[in-house]
């Protein structure tokens, strides 16, 4: 819901000023919604989806931002199938926007990693800058509910691992290969 609410006041101010930008946000966030829907509805989509929906929430907020956001992406063909919660990496891009991004006068890069650890699984990893003077302090709830997702969906095997050093958040999912998918 925040993110609607950011990005419905985004496009009302842009309605004069910026109306081409506008319509573009307009078109990228019913994208994004609509994919969200269709997601939404499953347990569990290929890695690969995820990544899409991801990219194109951060799309929406490119209109937004402008320049003050970046994104990259190291993404291993090796791990795209491997099957995740739908939804599960959102929470984590709005956090990289609205807790880093948003918060920083030039803004900065949000980095996307997903490899596939053969023995282990998959690992994704999400990076942003952001201001450690201004940062709130606990979780939130969008990481509360990604941890309590992956316990859900992986039991104990999977691990989410928050990391704020100096200037930079990364958060670490390690998310175990499912039964039936070794060696994909």
């Amino acid at each position: 819901p925040h993110f609607l609410f950011n990005a419905m006041n985004a496009i009302a101010s842009m309605t004069v000023s910026r109306p081409h930008e506008a319509r573009a946000m307009c078109v990228a966030l019913a994208d994004f919604l609509r994919e969200s829907l269709r997601v939404g509805a499953v347990p569990a989509i290929p890695l690969r989806e995820e990544l899409a929906l991801a990219r194109s929430y951060l799309e929406v907020e490119q209109v937004r931002f402008g320049d003050r956001l970046r994104v990259e992406a190291e993404i291993d063909p090796a791990c795209e199938e491997c099957p995740v919660p739908a939804l599960l990496l959102q929470p984590l891009v709005e956090n990289a926007v609205t807790r880093g991004i948003a918060g920083l006068l030039d803004g900065g890069t949000v980095r996307l990693e997903a490899a596939a650890a053969p023995a282990e699984g998959v690992r994704v990893r999400l990076s942003n800058p952001f201001d450690p003077a201004a940062a709130r302090r606990g979780e939130g709830v969008g990481l509360s509910n990604v941890r309590s997702r992956i316990a859900a969906f992986y039991g104990s095997e999977a691990r989410v691992v928050c990391e704020p050093s100096g200037g930079e958040y990364t958060v670490r999912l390690e998310l175990p290969r499912p039964a039936g998918t070794a060696g994909r």
